[in-house]
């Protein structure tokens, strides 16, 4: 298959929204599913092969055994329908880490694991202290810290600038995670100890953090804002000084984010100097020296399995003919980028009426999308999916977005897949040079048809994914091999 260049997908507007059919209409007409309406090439794509529908399956490069099962179950239905195409798209690498070597199992980042694992004393995310200014620093208030452990520690104090307690009195350091507060420390000068112009208290016991645990340490004070609370020295601009941290080099804890003003979130800097702090102790440091000293021997056999995995993609495109292979590390940050190279790639290669994105791990019901095609017959640029309506720009965990400035997402689609009209993935497409990627890649999708494309028809269909009152679905998303094959059994006759 050709091969694209690797893609920059973004910013915002709003859409139209429109309902399909209800899933009891969807039901009653699947006797017409063989019945399909072919429809002539765009005006200006003359030139273009025609395909009525493109599909392009996200897969990952080890995935090899989805794409079998794909070919085996509702993929063999595409193959039998007029210019109907299927493409599996891939990156063409992988990351040379193992990923018990990254900072995390999206990214290609390193896990660096320093000299600090040998120090035995308890130590605390900074040092802070009053210096005359003579650089550029963040003078915003941070009254928040956001952090991710990359091996299990045990905090033992928290702390929070003194000056704050000379604001406001009845003042919480509060511990949460996306779902909940997980230890709230009411600090006074009475009840804490003051250490380089921090004030800092014991927990009422040692707070065990897992690796993984990803939350947000900040200080509250109901009715206060955060301008009281830092103090208005914080913000002049005369201050000859200016309050700095020295952040200590940590390998066990990632720092993602600071709060800068009320939810307003920006990527953590060693420039920034939050309200708060906290004193930890590394758990089982012997794990980390073993860890450690068994980089080189992971790094050899993860190299040796990279080489015998491109074996294998090598062998599966000649074999099937179905890969796209786009010029970009195969993981998971790059989602958006792999979407936005099979749009460019299929707008430069066919003149489609529809082309439908969906994950690998998906079963497509064929004969149910047929009968949504064959019902358009609007050339408007149009898309469907289950769409998702005002939802909150995370900060934690696998789709945290630190980039999109505002507090909530223009409307987007499913995850798990969209079709577009071809008119509209051209016009996608076309902004592939400006476009930026945020989050997930149903986010970015969402920001970039919002940008480019803002009168877009969206049509909301009720049974596009699973529900309880749908007897059949377009889409059952997240399935393992052996549900693919399970459910193609159940559904396919003969």
């Amino acid at each position: 298959m050709a091969v694209v260049q690797q893609l920059y997908p973004t910013t915002t507007t709003t859409t139209t929204t429109t309902r399909w059919l209800s899933f009891h209409n969807l039901t009653v007409i699947v006797a017409a599913f063989f019945i399909y309406t072919f429809r002539l090439p765009e005006t200006g794509s003359e030139d273009l092969t025609f395909k009525r529908l493109v599909i392009g399956v996200i897969s990952a490069r080890d995935h090899l055994s989805h794409r079998n099962a794909i070919r085996q179950t509702w993929g063999s239905l595409v193959q039998d329908l007029p210019h109907v195409e299927l493409v599996f798209v891939l990156g063409d690498r992988d990351c040379p880490l193992h990923p018990a070597d990254r900072l995390s199992s999206r990214t290609c980042r390193e896990w660096y694991i320093g000299e600090d694992i040998e120090n035995s004393h308890v130590r605390t995310f900074f040092k802070s202290k009053n210096e005359l200014a003579k650089v550029t620093l963040d003078s915003e208030c941070s009254t928040g810290l956001g952090i991710k452990i990359l091996h299990p520690v045990i905090l033992e104090e928290v702390s929070v600038r003194a000056t704050v307690l000379k604001n406001a009195a009845d003042i919480f350091i509060i511990l949460q995670d996306a779902k909940e507060m997980i230890e709230s420390v009411k600090v006074s000068s009475e009840s804490c100890s003051e250490e380089n112009g921090y004030c800092s208290i014991k927990l009422p016991a040692p707070l065990y953090l897992p690796k993984g645990f990803e939350g947000e340490l900040r200080v509250h004070k109901k009715g206060i804002d955060d301008i009281s609370l830092c103090g208005e020295d914080l913000y002049s601009l005369q201050s000859k000084t200016k309050w700095v941290c020295k952040w200590i080099n940590s390998s066990v804890i990632n720092y993602k984010f600071v709060r800068t003003r009320k939810d307003v979130f920006t990527k953590w800097r060693k420039t920034f100097c939050p309200l708060v702090s906290a004193k930890f102790s590394i758990v089982d440091k012997n794990n980390l020296t073993v860890h450690k000293k068994e980089q080189e021997l992971r790094t050899k056999e993860w190299k040796n399995h990279l080489k015998f995995l491109q074996k294998k993609i090598d062998k599966e495109g000649e074999k099937n003919n179905d890969l796209l292979i786009l010029p970009l590390m195969d993981i998971y940050t790059h989602l958006p980028h792999k979407v936005m190279g099979f749009l460019d790639w299929v707008t430069h290669k066919y003149n489609s009426l529809f082309i439908l994105k969906i994950d690998d791990d998906t079963f497509l019901n064929v004969p149910l999308l047929e009968l949504l095609i064959k019902s358009e017959i609007n050339t408007t640029p149009s898309w469907w999916s289950q769409f998702q309506y005002h939802r909150s720009v995370p900060v934690y965990g696998k789709w945290a977005d630190l980039e999109y400035p505002a507090l909530t997402y223009p409307t987007f689609p499913s995850g798990a897949g969209y079709l577009m009209t071809g008119s509209l993935a051209r016009t996608v497409a076309a902004g592939r040079s400006y476009l930026a990627s945020y989050g997930g890649e149903d986010v970015s999708m969402g920001i970039w048809v919002s940008s480019v494309a803002g009168n877009t028809r969206e049509v909301d269909i009720p049974c596009w994914l699973p529900h309880p009152y749908c007897s059949q679905t377009v889409l059952v998303p997240q399935l393992s091999v052996a549900q693919l094959t399970q459910i193609w059994g159940k559904t396919h006759t003969k």
